[in-house]
């Protein structure tokens, strides 16, 4: 190791950027070796300075700044997961007004799938509701909703393609 040198005022101006970033003083110290400073001289010449009320107003900022990005983040996030969950469910409306369903009316009510298998709509009727529930959560409407769905009950009317 080298002569130390007092500080200049060039290395000051660094010394209290670094303090300003949020460095502690004694790591500041030692990353300087080639200077005759201590943490102890940092910390006062900067109490001196009032530096650390400087250095509270920027630490603020610093959270402010990062809670808006974060906020930011979120509502791009949600905005995101919106589109996807209206694109799905207009995915799964227009299969269901393709299919056509009959209601059989008697003793026995059945249903009966004119062109597909009912296990698909029962299946687009649970993935419409899973939607629906994903929707309300990104909108911040349900906050606790709950994302284990049970199979929906599924009604069906007589000729749902004319819907």
């Amino acid at each position: 190791m080298g002569k130390q040198t007092k500080p200049t005022q060039k290395d000051w101006d660094k010394i209290e950027a670094l303090y300003l970033k949020g460095e502690k003083p004694r790591f500041i110290a030692e990353k300087f070796p080639n200077l005759q400073i201590t943490a102890i001289q940092i910390s006062k010449r900067f109490s001196k300075k009032n530096l650390n009320e400087k250095k509270r107003r920027i630490e603020k900022k610093v959270k402010e700044k990062l809670e808006e990005t974060i906020i930011d983040i979120k509502v791009q996030r949600n905005q995101e997961h919106i589109e996807q969950f209206d694109f799905l469910a207009k995915k799964i409306i227009e299969k269901i007004k393709k299919d056509t369903y009959q209601v059989v009316a008697g003793k026995d009510p059945k249903i009966i799938d004119l062109e597909n298998d009912l296990a698909q709509l029962a299946r687009a009727a649970t993935a419409l509701e899973k939607i629906q529930k994903g929707q309300r959560l990104a909108l911040g409407l349900d906050e606790k909703a709950n994302i284990n769905i049970d199979m929906p009950e599924v009604n069906i009317v007589e000729n749902l393609a004319d819907i």
